[in-house]
Order: structure tokens, then sequence, then C-alpha cells
């Protein structure tokens, strides 16, 4: 499932709290490196800033919990949406991969000159900053303060480039996010933000979710459990399914607005006469947009029952019961589905296109 196919709700989720990990990734940096400045100057006879750096690491123990707090009150919120943890689990991965392109795009597949030009200055500066405290630290003289000097500008700023296109480069912040929300701490994180929450209200709400969008998750998750090999020979199923799972959720919103038409199409005014060929015309009108919406609908169903179709072979493949033949050709039938809504959805974009534009 593409990031752009999760729920909103879902959605935001991944963004943020992405954001939050990225909040405590860079805090985490700047702790570190300002804690082990300090253990090094208080090496010096004079250990002239330790206790400056070790303020500054300090003021990261006070904003630390503010992202921790910001995490588990999107965890709350999601939950609040009727969306569960096993729920993220099943679309973290296929967000990741959805978004390659365009993290290549923007930070490239491997280092740049400026990230591999980071990774010299780092070592280099921390290198320095040992000479220094070897000489006697900033203050024994022009060769510590020197050495000091160009060590700590090297190892922060190379430190601050190599950690950010390294994060851009790698979805470093998202990955460690997915990670976290599968662990045993991220469980009990979502059991927590759970508490006091209307649990029939949510599962109702759980259950109102779109059919092709629960199958998605479900058959998302199914694929991931199963061996690398078989993965690997099944490597069309991601994307027919998500391609199955868009065009069915745009099918489902033509469903929508053709019922509301369908609705204002047959309001009468009050008061008003309408002659025979008004009412002829009124009529016809119903007929065709009705006809246009179970043809949807047919598609619609089309789309689910090829999910679900996928969804039990993955089932039985993971029990043993079944075979890849039988998954395959689930597969190519769904295929031809999607092909078909996609068709569908095409020609309703390009009349609403020829629609929108002035004559």
């Amino acid at each position: 499932m593409e990031t752009g196919d999760a729920p909103p709700a879902v959605r935001n989720f991944i963004r943020k709290s992405s954001e939050l990990t990225q909040n405590i990734v860079w805090i985490s940096f700047f702790q570190l490196f300002f804690v082990v400045l300090a253990r090094l100057d208080a090496l010096t006879p004079a250990a002239l800033a330790r206790d400056v750096w070790l303020g500054l690491a300090a003021i990261g123990l006070v904003i630390g919990p503010f992202p921790i707090v910001g995490m588990f009150a999107q965890m709350r919120k999601l939950l609040k949406a009727g969306y569960t943890r096993e729920d993220l689990e099943s679309v973290w991965k296929q967000t990741i991969a959805a978004d390659e392109p365009d993290r290549v795009l923007e930070h490239a597949r491997t280092p740049g000159l400026v990230e591999r030009a980071s990774r010299v200055a780092v070592p280099l500066g921390w290198a320095s900053i040992i000479a220094s405290v070897a000489v006697g630290g900033f203050s024994s003289g022009t060769v510590g303060f020197a050495l000091g000097s160009f060590g700590l500008m090297s190892a922060f700023y190379g430190g601050v480039v190599r950690l950010w296109r390294y994060d851009g480069r790698t979805n470093l912040s998202r990955r460690i996010t997915g990670a976290f929300v599968q662990s045993r701490v991220g469980r009990w994180m979502f059991g927590m933000a759970g508490v006091g929450l209307d649990r029939a209200s949510l599962a109702s709400l759980g259950a109102q979710r779109d059919t092709e969008l629960a199958l998605g998750m479900a058959v998302d998750s199914l694929f991931d459990a199963l061996p690398r090999e078989t993965r690997l020979r099944l490597s069309e199923l991601p994307l027919v399914v998500r391609n199955l799972q868009s065009d069915a959720g745009k099918i489902r919103q033509r469903v929508a607005q053709l019922n509301d038409v369908v609705a204002q199409t047959g309001m009468r005014v009050h008061g008003a006469s309408a002659s025979d060929a008004l009412m002829e015309r009124r009529e016809s009108l119903e007929r065709e947009l009705s006809s246009a919406r179970d043809t949807a609908n047919g598609r619609l169903a089309d789309a689910v029952t090829a999910l679900e179709a996928i969804r039990l072979d993955l089932l039985r493949l993971t029990a043993g019961a079944g075979t890849l033949d039988n998954l395959t050709a689930d597969l190519d039938d769904a295929r031809v589905v999607s092909e078909e809504l996609g068709r569908l959805v095409e020609a309703r974009d390009e009349i609403e296109a020829e629609l929108a534009t002035p004559a």
C-alpha cells in the first residue's frame, strides 16, 4: 500500500511520528556530542569548558520528553480514528518503498561528494580534539587552541552534515519509527495510549472501514510473513494489490457521487408543476445515473472479490494448505480486474478534464 493509498489518519501518523523520531535522533546526537566533549575536557588540567558542555547536554534532557509526549498523542489520535498498531505494521514497509523514488531523486542512492567529505571531517575533527587534549586543551597555548578549534568545527559540522544526508538518503527516522512501532516498547506505549478509550466504539469504527482498504492491509501483512523465496516468486503481487485497491477506492468515491446526484435528481420543487416532457427527461436521467451507479458497484464488487481471493490464497499458503499455482491464477484474474478498473477510472478522469476545460 502506498502512502497515498493509506487512509488519512494512517498517513498523518506516519508523517508526524517520523518527524518526532527525527527530533529525538537530533537531540540524541547533540547530547552525545557534548557529553563526549565534556569527558575529554575533564582530562585537561584546566577543564575549562567541561561544565559548559555538560550544560548544553542537559538541555536535551529538558526538551527530550516533548517528542515522546507528542508520539503518545499521535498514537492516541490514531486509535481514536479506529486504527491499530497492526494496521501500521502492514503498511510501513510499503510506505518506505513507495517513497524511495522521491528520496533517490532528492538525495541520490549513494553518498554524494558532500557526504563523503563529512565522513572524512568527523574522524579528522575528533583526532584533532584528542590531540588538543593531549597537549593540555584549549587554554594550553596556541597549538592546543588551534587543534581544538579546528577539531570542534570539523567534528560538529561534519557530524551534522553526515547525519542529515544519511537520514534523507536512507529514511533513517522513518525506519526507526517503524522498528519502534513493532517493538515491545511500542506495543506497550500503544496500549497505554488506548487507556480510557471506548473499545466498542473503536471496534465499530474499524468495522466501517472500506472493505478494499481492510483487505489490502490484510494482504500486505500476509505477504510480508511469507518466506523470502516465495515473496520473490510473487514479486508482482504488491503492485497488483496496490493498483486494485487504489482504483477500487476511486470507484467507491464515484459510487458515492452518483448516489448524491441520483438523490438530487429525484428532488421535487414544491408548488411547481412539471410538464410531461420535463418529467420524461428527469426519469431518463435517473435511469442513466442508476445504470452508471450499478455498473460502478459491479466493478467495485469485482475488485473486492479479487482482493478477498488473494487474501484467502495467502492464508492457505501460510497454513501450508495452498499452492502457488492457485495464487498465481487468482493474481492473473486480479490483474485483469485492475486493468478494467484502471480504464474506467481513466475514462472518468478524461471526461472530467474535458468538462473542466474552458470552451
